[in-house]
This record gives C-alpha cells, sequence and structure tokens, in this order.
C-alpha cells in the first residue's frame, strides 16, 4: 500500500515537473506564458495557465487538481493580438478600490519573452476597462476547455 502510495506522489510530481517546464513558445518563435486566478473569498477559486505553444492547465490545486486541455495556434495568435488590442501593457496595476469587499479578484498576467504584466481587477471596481472584461471573459472560456 505504502508502495501504492509513493507511487501515486511521484506520478503527480512527475507530471507537475513536466507542466512547468513546458516551452511556452508560439509557431512564431515567441515565449508566452498567460495566467489567470480568480480568488473568490468564500469559495474556491481557479488558475488557467496558457502557454505558447497552446497547451492549458487549470485547476484550484496545480498539484492535486490539474486539468489539460490545448487550443489551436490561431486561437494563442487571436488571444496574444487581444492583449495588445486592449493595452494590456499599458492598463492600470490594480482595480481593486471596490467599496465592497467580498467580491472575486481576478489576477491576469502575461509573459512575452521576459515582459510581464500583472493586473488585479476586483470584479466590483467600475474603473476596470471594458476590454480587460472581455479579456478575462475569453480566458476563462478558454479554461473552460479543461472541464
Amino acid at each position: 500500500m505504502r508502495l501504492i502510495v509513493a507511487l501515486a506522489i511521484c506520478l503527480v510530481i512527475f507530471a507537475y515537473g513536466y507542466l512547468t517546464t513546458t516551452r511556452p513558445f508560439t509557431p512564431d518563435g515567441l515565449s508566452v506564458i498567460i495566467t489567470m486566478e480568480r480568488i473568490i473569498w468564500h469559495g474556491d477559486g481557479g488558475k488557467i495557465t496558457i502557454y505558447g505553444n497552446g497547451q492549458i492547465a487549470c485547476g484550484e490545486n496545480p498539484v492535486w487538481n490539474l486539468k489539460m486541455s490545448r487550443i489551436s495556434d490561431d486561437e494563442i495568435k487571436k488571444l496574444i493580438f487581444e492583449f495588445g488590442d486592449a493595452n494590456f501593457y499599458s492598463m492600470s496595476d490594480n482595480y481593486d478600490d471596490a467599496t465592497e469587499t467580498d467580491h472575486p479578484l481576478v489576477i491576469t498576467s502575461i509573459t512575452i519573452n521576459g515582459k510581464t504584466k500583472t493586473v488585479r481587477h476586483d470584479i466590483s471596481d467600475l474603473r476596470a476597462p471594458e476590454k480587460l472584461i472581455k479579456l478575462e471573459d475569453h480566458i476563462y472560456n478558454i479554461g473552460r476547455l479543461c472541464q
């Protein structure tokens, strides 16, 4: 029994190590990693990681509840374009000045060739640009492929 548990733990550690060392390169040679994490104060959240090669990793806990999927090269290009179209790198780092504190917080990040931009967004903060909200929805819908 101990051997089976030890083998299962090794398998999970190996799978997590493989995923975290995945080459994030797009077909055009860009190194891209996109993440979005939803933090829900009174329940479970989740994290979506999208790599430039189209691989998607989703889960509430990246070791024990990891699910995988993949999107096409065209979908990756479309998503990267959407970040540019939204002027993501020019957005404020924080849209979390909401008056109410029990709303989910969404943390969206993109790294392209080593340059990272992260935006924190309390969904009740009305200052957040509409393009940020559309981008979050798009990433969330991509993450649904993992289910």
